[in-house]
């Protein structure tokens, strides 16, 4: 079905078909397709984050820590005299506004002269001078000034900086074409080629009449192993500049193995009898479902994997509960069979989580690696076919634009179903980890409430007897039989505590009230196992008294 304006989008799908091997490219095409020249959304679809492509943007305050170390640095190597006078002449400085018929002027802001200064600081070989004042003006404008300070960084090979960056570049500001290929070179010499592929595609996307950007795709898809992407990018770029030496070197250097000759007549645009082939639509889905059912059953395989760990983790916790149960029962009143009891119920708590964890945490992982490779196959096989379908005369540009479409919603889908497993998968194992926590901390609150009680009973503090005729005591409290009594203001005391086996002989002064219902002493206390220390005791009463004591060692 022919239609106005047909020939030259057929021929820039055609072009953009060639070097469509990897994921990402597929928005280009997908905007090639749409041919919305009067604007609309954008088709290029960033994944939420996930795996091998967009990493989280670095937070401002690690942008703005890096660009000042970065400034302290250039200003340490530049030449303060020509630090001085860029200070001056940005300080004096008065913009003027330019003739109506002047297209070209200087800049208006401080920002946009350091930017100036310092790009020809760089091409005139002053690293030191053009990085202080491309570093000063980034501080002022970063959507503008962040993309030529990582480009220094990847002159300098500082990649990882420069990656950190770049990141934040291409956040604020999305559509710079620059700001995509410096990081994605930051990726490629750091080695993540998957993220490199992807800001060099939207770096293609967004100039597509330049070459150059192209070659550097065509580079990153060559040292990923993809050679037929390569070739054909080189081939893109060299329509686009036929007589650059640099290119032609490439496209030499890189020639298509034999098992992708036969697709090339076609993919270069010559047509194929539609007699002889199958439409566009049966040729998607003789390519594509076969991909999207692996990879189903990938991640099939993974919920199967989930569901069984998750399973085994209920039935040990069961079992964990009735062995603990049975073990309380068994100790009766004994408390360190009860502690004993509870550490063990922690002891297995804590294993069985931690077979869980070990099972549940790889399993986000594998799913992303599964998303991946399966995202990436179905584009490539979604450009191989449009490749082959462009110029069929039974193709028109409501099948492809459907085509694309179909696939990115498809890449949404599975990103959502990777980020929502990631997230669930993390969730099940935190909220698990909330049994053998619980359990630990049951054991150790037992534990300390036993070694308070014993503590108590070792150390009792003031201690309560009854005494018979006031002479005679046997302890309320603690256990001990004493006898004590008075020779005018002296007292004594001997004691015997059954539990410990430890005898205490008391030595002091004494005093009663005349009625004789009050009896206080102090005395110097000998204990065997205690050593010397002070005690002190009042009794309370007629013939049966009631007596409270305390005793303090240097022991204690």
């Amino acid at each position: 079905m022919a239609r106005r304006g047909f020939g030259r989008l057929r021929g820039l799908l055609r072009e953009l078909a060639l070097g469509l091997g990897m994921l990402g490219l597929l928005g280009v095409m997908g905007l090639a397709a749409c041919g919305d020249e009067a604007g609309g959304d954008d088709p290029v679809v960033l994944p939420p984050g996930v795996g091998a492509f967009p990493e989280a943007t670095p937070p401002q305050a690690a942008v703005t820590q890096a660009l000042d170390g970065l400034l302290a640095e250039f200003a340490d190597a530049a030449d303060p005299a020509t630090m001085a006078a860029i200070d001056a002449y940005v300080a004096g400085h008065t913009p003027q506004e330019p003739p109506e018929d002047v297209v070209h002027h200087e800049p208006a802001g401080e920002a946009d002269l350091l930017r100036m200064i310092g790009t020809k600081a760089f091409l005139m070989g002053d690293t030191a001078t053009a990085g202080w004042c491309l570093t000063r003006a980034a501080l002022l404008d970063p959507a503008r000034g962040l993309s030529q300070v990582a480009f220094l960084l990847n002159q300098a090979q500082r990649y990882d900086e420069a990656r950190v960056l770049g990141l934040k570049a291409t956040t604020l500001a999305p559509d710079d074409p620059v700001a995509q290929g410096n990081l994605a070179f930051s990726y490629w010499r750091l080695g993540d080629l998957p993220r490199a592929r992807f800001h060099q595609t939207l770096a293609v996307g967004l100039v597509p009449e330049d070459p150059w950007p192209k070659v550097r795709l065509g580079d990153i898809a060559r040292d990923a192993g993809d050679v037929i992407s390569a070739h054909l990018l080189y081939q893109i770029a060299q329509v686009r500049a036929p007589d650059d030496p640099e290119i032609a070197a490439r496209l030499e250097a890189t020639p298509l193995p034999e098992v992708a000759s036969p697709l090339v007549p076609r993919m270069l645009g010559h047509v194929a009898s539609a007699a002889q082939t199958p439409t566009l639509a049966e040729d998607i889905e003789a390519m594509v479902k076969p991909l999207d059912d692996q990879f189903t059953d990938r991640i099939s395989e993974t919920g199967d994997l989930k569901l069984a760990a998750l399973d085994l983790r209920q039935a040990e916790l069961q079992a964990n509960l009735a062995t603990n149960f049975g073990c309380q029962a068994e100790c009766g009143s004994n408390d360190d069979c009860k502690l004993a009891c509870f550490n063990a119920m922690c002891a297995a708590e804590v294993a069985s989580h931690g077979k869980l964890a070990d099972t549940l945490t790889p399993l986000p992982a594998r799913d992303e690696a599964a998303a991946t490779e399966f995202l990436s196959s179905m584009h490539a096989a979604v450009a191989q076919v449009l490749a082959r379908h462009v110029n069929d005369p039974r193709t028109d540009a409501e099948d492809i634009a459907g085509v694309l479409t179909d696939a990115r919603v498809r890449e949404q889908e599975v990103w959502v179903m990777i980020e929502y497993g990631y997230s669930g998968t993390q969730a099940g194992v935190d909220l698990d980890a909330m049994y053998p926590a619980g359990f630990c901390e049951a054991a150790a609150e037992f534990a300390e409430q036993l070694a308070a009680r014993r503590a108590m009973f070792a150390n009792p503090g003031v201690t309560a007897d009854i005494c018979l005729d006031g002479v005679l005591c046997v302890g309320v409290n603690n256990g001990a039989i004493s006898l004590s009594g008075n020779i005018g203001v002296l007292a004594g005391d001997i004691a015997y505590d059954p539990r410990t086996g430890d005898f205490t002989l008391g030595l002091g002064l004494g005093i009663k009230d005349p009625t004789g219902t009050i009896d206080a002493s102090l005395a110097l206390k000998f204990s065997r196992k205690q050593g010397v220390g002070v005690g002190a005791d009042i009794k309370i009463g007629g013939p049966a008294k009631v007596k409270f004591g305390r005793d303090v060692y240097l022991g204690n």
